[in-house]
């Protein structure tokens, strides 16, 4: 795993947790996709953080052509995106991450 990667991925645990704590009947999956979608030909890194009972997921994308931002993609477990964000990476901290997570699963 890449040191940006695993840096990012810090970020998201962290977000997650927080997120766990305040709302613990949640229960949330996190995924880190560092080989499969090189290998699918996508120059790119992902996150994902499934809430299986909410069927929403949220898929925070790392790719090298833009290494300052990260894409944002709200959907379901099936794959359907509902919305899409670019967001700047170097923004992107605990807080914000556990906002953006909590927004989409309980208001949308």
């Amino acid at each position: 795993m890449s040191p940006k990667l695993s840096a990012f991925a810090e970020v998201i645990a962290k977000a997650n947790d927080a997120l766990m704590a305040k709302h613990q009947r949640l229960d949330t999956l996190m995924g880190i996709i560092d080989k499969t979608l090189r290998q699918q030909g996508m120059a790119a890194d992902a996150i994902t953080i499934d809430a299986p009972s909410l069927d929403k997921k949220i898929v925070f994308l790392l790719p090298d052509i833009e290494p300052e931002q990260v894409e944002v993609a709200y959907g379901n477990k099936a794959g359907d995106i509902h919305r899409k964000e670019r967001v700047a990476i170097v923004s992107l901290d605990i807080e914000q991450a556990q906002s953006m997570m909590e927004s989409y699963f309980f208001t949308h």
